[in-house]
């Protein structure tokens, strides 16, 4: 699904194909298999682990800002990025709002918010070391 505040990133699980969405740069934020996305280039593919369990991630909220920031500069490339995790419930949704204070200057709470209802998804079901 789009993001609420930019059309050109695509949120998702893996699983999805990126091109069903026109997406042609895609960031996970889960391990990945080499042949999950054969058509897009290795340069438009960027890996930021993050684990779903709190007390999992060391530098949580640096691996956070840092996936937002690679998707910002795909956007200023003129990509259209698929954005995803494994489920695309907790990691996608909190990277989705670290990019909409970046790229649109909201407030994260309000980001936050606005990820989760158009994902359908309750902002506190994120993991909160990710939040």
């Amino acid at each position: 699904m789009p993001h609420p505040c930019d059309d050109g990133v695509i949120l998702g699980s893996l699983g999805t194909d990126p091109a069903v969405a026109g997406a042609d740069a895609v960031v996970s934020l889960c391990h990945v298999g080499w042949a999950d996305f054969p058509a897009v280039p290795p340069g438009d593919h960027l890996e930021i682990w993050l684990a779903e369990r709190p007390g999992d991630n060391n530098n949580p909220h640096y691996a956070v800002d840092q996936a937002a920031r690679a998707v910002a500069a795909l956007r200023a490339e003129g990509k259209r990025v698929f954005l995803h995790s494994r489920t695309g419930q907790s990691r996608a949704p909190a990277v989705a709002a670290r990019y909409a204070v970046i790229s649109a200057g909201l407030d994260p709470g309000a980001a936050l918010g606005q990820v989760c209802a158009a994902i359908g998804r309750p902002p506190d079901q994120v993991n909160p070391e990710l939040r």
